[in-house]
């Protein structure tokens, strides 16, 4: 998970979606627990 955090500012922002999404997720789920 950690690699797709250090995509560059100017990457594919379809996939930078994807990664917040990812990383809203998994924030949620930790504050939950």
């Amino acid at each position: 998970v950690l690699h797709l955090l250090s995509v560059p500012e100017h990457g594919d922002p379809h996939l930078r979606g994807a990664c917040a999404n990812l990383l809203a997720k998994l924030i949620q789920t930790t504050v939950h627990l």
